[in-house]
């Protein structure tokens, strides 16, 4: 059993899909015999052309999903979508931050923090040494 077998099998019941399948298959078959008997055996032929046609393995639908691309596919979309999500999150609240405060009260901002920090007596060295 390979690993998309394991898959399908563990999550998704393709074991069970598939032995409901059967016996549903046997009971349709049942019934047809019944109605080939009535309606004559082109009538019967038609039915099973159309029951092949009509059916589905539930291990390899199933199965198919985690093939290797399907399964790298869709890690790369999950990759993108968190970290769009991961972008949001952080960029909403700065984004709003920096939109509320206009212009003039970041270039205040910057002034009161320079002169905070000591930036005039910082300015009056530089000068001096350059007059001198």
């Amino acid at each position: 059993m390979g690993f998309t077998d394991w898959v399908a099998n563990t999550f998704y019941g393709a074991d069970e899909l598939t032995a409901e399948s059967a016996a549903l298959d046997e009971r349709r078959n049942a019934l047809n015999q019944k109605a080939a008997e009535k309606y004559g055996d082109e009538w019967y032929q038609d039915t099973l052309n159309n029951d092949a046609a009509g059916r589905v393995n539930a291990t390899d639908e199933i199965g198919s999903e985690f093939s290797a691309d399907s399964l790298q596919r869709n890690l790369e979309e999950s990759t993108g979508t968190a970290a769009g999500w991961a972008r949001s999150i952080i960029g909403a609240p700065l984004s709003f931050v920096f939109g509320a405060i206009p212009p003039l009260g970041w270039l205040l901002l910057a002034g009161v923090v320079f002169w905070w920090i000591g930036g005039p007596a910082w300015l009056r060295g530089i000068l001096g040494r350059r007059a001198t």
